[in-house]
């Protein structure tokens, strides 16, 4: 590594920290020189932002995205990558009861169908009939007038009549001999079944319709064996013509051609017809379907797979990958984002809003992705492992034996709000009937479970308490479980799997709570939250700073006991937290241990440091104890709630000792103090908590000044202090009530009546025999 010398300029030139330069603004300089801000759209995107909270918004939604297709992923593969022919390497069964289409089998049976349908022939009875009365008369208009062969053929309606024959029929001058044979042979062939040709195969049947005076008659079989074909009838002419009295060769030879060309089929087929009736027998065939049920064996262990195996494994394949629909997680992901959001504007017009923060959001998400993973894991063991090893248990009772309500439990110790546990409840309940096939049931039994174990964990002051709650947790899943299959009825369960199934949803609670228990430590360090399980540790007199106050300011240790306990009884009349209210008190003075002897509760009697002071230094010393408390607070990460009774346990209250003083030696002529310069910074105390704390602090220290603190006096000075904070304004920015003050100031008098209770002069002996007064208690 090289280093440059320093120029002679610079040797005496002393480090200054306006050398410094934060690169950070450089970029931020940057960013400002392009304007964006400044264009249509920036201006839109920070009009966004400012009123509905564009960027906080988008994420939740990318998250949600994240969410859906987290549970559109199926982590068991054991039913695809199969080929025929491969071994099976364990038992499958299936997870579901489906049923299978087979469709070689099906095509098979619409085949068949469609063969059964005989082919449909139209029977023109009369079209023999109709050749000869044409014929007749066609013979009688050219014997009388003369026509070519085409006036010929349009008369007869038949183009195929030969020209030698025609020429025949004209030297021979149409004569009634030739007209007689030719009748003779076509009544021959007229009741005769004549096609143009067979169909398919010589064998089998046909269905005749008759066709009479252009209508459709009736229908009847006939059997292929019975009908014969228009080539055929012409081969018999060649050998069975009658000849009538025709002798002459020629004659014969031409009589033949004729009434050939005269012979047509009777037997039509009508295609279309016979099309339309096949394809309705192909639609009216089932399909062919493979009946599965659940936990039945698809194929054993070590059997090679045929095509009915793939069939079915392919179709359990295919139902696992229809969940990954990109475009049913895209819609899953705005499904839950518009409920979020409605149940933000909701709450937001209710209660002035769910009051979260940026580690709030995180640690719902957090909570959120953990649950769905616990059940995605618990699906895939209930429908992949255990399955083959516990089939007559239903795939269910192992979702429902998961600790899927810690989540909810954890936000209920974590973010102790309605509105939020609400909130988390009915996003997880709906992610988690989602993994299970869009059940309605599962999200009701979920609903109910989060909502409950969320509600009972908070205020758990011990660890039975945390129990109680897995229990009672326990015992309404049960409940939800039991009539959900009652009611519901997605599918029949057998009696022993209802069994297992509600006693799954019992122990699923029970483990929540324990999950929970495991979980929240880890939660109050990375997130610092102050629940009341960290509450109970704090509350541990053993604590580095409460030791450290033992030692360097015992006054203060004892007046915070004092006021701890005072705390805890006003916060228990009021309703309030009291462990919160107690290990409050027990740290809201913790800022007076690095200067101790500057508070009259730990100045040993005649000692007063405050006497060199003037009464401005003297102030500031006692206001920096509040600054000095938060301080320490952080170091030790005592928590927010904790902190904040700390720097907000004196408010903005008057010093009024040190600000009388600095009245009485100030000259008006240089400056003149006022109210504003001798008080705490404050804020206000912004709980009943905090409240409680500048009550409790105010009224023991008034106490201990008492020379006789009798019940009247005592029961006078909380009322004073009370009154006094009250008027001063200190108590307007919390939740405080006057039936509130009264309880407390009632609470407050009978533990301060408890400590400083009289105490009896018992009489003792002197030496010369004498009775004397000993203030004392008995030994």
């Amino acid at each position: 590594m090289n280093i440059r010398p320093l120029r002679p300029d610079q040797k005496d030139r002393k480090p200054t920290r306006w050398s410094y330069q934060d690169s950070s603004e450089n970029f931020v300089g940057w960013v400002n020189s392009l304007g964006i801000e400044k264009t249509l759209l920036g201006q839109a995107l920070l009009f966004l932002d400012q009123k509905i909270q564009l960027k906080r918004g988008l994420l939740l939604l990318i998250y949600f995205i994240g969410i859906s297709f987290f549970i559109s992923w199926e982590l068991d593969r054991s039913f695809s990558g199969y080929k025929e022919g491969d071994l099976a390497v364990s038992d499958l069964r299936s997870p579901m009861t489906l049923s299978v289409i087979d469709e070689e089998q099906t095509a098979l049976r619409k085949r068949q169908a469609e063969e059964s349908i005989p082919p449909l022939y139209d029977y023109d009875v009369g079209s023999v009939d109709r050749i000869i009365a044409d014929f007749r008369q066609t013979m009688r208009r050219f014997r009388s007038k003369a026509g070519d062969l085409s006036d010929f053929q349009d008369a007869l309606g038949r183009p195929q009549i030969p020209r030698s024959a025609f020429l025949w029929l004209q030297e021979n001058g149409f004569r009634t001999s030739i007209e007689a044979a030719v009748v003779r042979n076509l009544e021959k062939w007229q009741g005769l079944r004549i096609l143009e040709d067979y169909p398919s195969g010589r064998s089998g049947r046909l269905i005749a319709r008759l066709l009479e005076d252009g209508g459709r008659g009736e229908e009847f079989l006939v059997d292929v064996s019975s009908v014969v074909s228009v080539s055929e009838v012409r081969r018999q002419l060649d050998h069975e013509l009658i000849k009538g009295p025709l002798s002459k060769v020629r004659d014969l030879v031409h009589l033949r051609e004729f009434v050939k060309s005269l012979v047509i089929a009777n037997f039509s087929l009508n295609k279309h017809e016979t099309e339309e009736r096949r394809r309705l027998a192909r639609e009216g065939v089932e399909e062919a379907r493979i009946q599965v049920r659940k936990g039945q064996v698809i194929v054993r262990q070590g059997a090679p797979l045929g095509k009915t195996h793939l069939l079915i494994l392919d179709e359990l394949a295919h139902r696992q990958v229809s969940k990954k629909k990109d475009f049913v997680s895209l819609m899953t992901a705005f499904f839950l984002f518009v409920i979020v959001i409605c149940f933000f504007v909701l709450a937001d017009k209710l209660s002035g809003g769910l009051d979260l923060e940026r580690r709030d959001f995180i640690s719902l998400g957090i909570t959120l992705f953990l649950v769905i993973a616990m059940a995605k894991v618990a699906v895939f063991l209930g429908q992949s492992v255990f399955v083959a090893r516990f089939p007559q248990i239903h795939s269910l009772t192992y979702f429902y034996l998961a600790p899927l309500a810690s989540g909810a439990m954890i936000i209920g110790l974590t973010a102790p709000r309605i509105g939020v546990l609400w909130l988390y409840s009915m996003v997880s309940s709906l992610a988690l009937g989602l993994i299970i096939d869009r059940s309605l049931s599962v999200a009701i039994v979920a609903m109910a479970a989060n909502l409950m174990g969320g509600r009972w964990v908070q205020g758990c002051s011990r660890r039975s308490d945390f129990y109680v709650a897995g229990i009672k947790t326990g015992l309404i899943s049960s409940a939800m479980i039991l009539l959900s299959q009652l009611m519901v009825q997605e599918e029949a369960v057998s009696g022993a799997a209802l069994a297992f199934l509600v006693g799954a949803g019992f122990f699923g609670g029970l483990f929540s709570s324990l999950l929970t228990l495991i979980l929240i430590p880890l939660w109050e360090s990375v997130f610092v939250y102050t629940t009341d399980v960290r509450l109970l540790e704090l509350s541990n007199l053993n604590h580095p700073l409460l030791k450290d106050m033992i030692v360097k300011a015992p006054g203060t240790y004892h007046h915070s006991l004092v006021v701890g306990n005072m705390c805890e009884a006003a916060a228990e009349s009021i309703g309030a937290n009291p462990l919160l209210a107690k290990v409050c008190a027990y740290y809201h003075d913790i800022g007076k241990t690095p200067h101790a002897q500057y508070f009259i509760e730990n100045q040993r009697p005649g000692e007063n440091r405050h006497d060199q002071l003037s009464p401005a230094m003297s102030k500031t010393i006692l206001v920096a104890h509040v600054k000095d408390g938060v301080e320490l607070a952080h170091k030790y990460k005592l928590g927010g709630p904790i902190i904040d009774v700390i720097e907000q346990h004196h408010g903005t209250t008057l010093i009024s000792f040190f600000y009388h003083k600095a009245k009485e030696f100030e000259d008006s002529e240089m400056h003149e103090f006022s109210e504003n310069e001798f008080r705490y910074p404050g804020p206000r105390p912004q709980t009943r908590e905090a409240a409680l704390c500048m009550l409790a602090d105010s009224i023991e220290a008034a106490a201990r000044t008492l020379d006789e603190p009798t019940p009247a006096r005592l029961q006078n000075i909380v009322r004073t202090i009370v009154q006094r904070k009250f008027q001063d304004g200190q108590l307007d920015e919390c939740r405080l009530t006057l039936r509130d003050l009264s309880q407390v100031e009632e609470a407050f008098s009978r533990i301060l009546m408890g400590i400083y209770h009289q105490r009896i002069d018992y009489p003792t002996a002197t030496p010369s025999g004498s009775k004397k007064a000993q203030n004392g208690n008995p030994q």
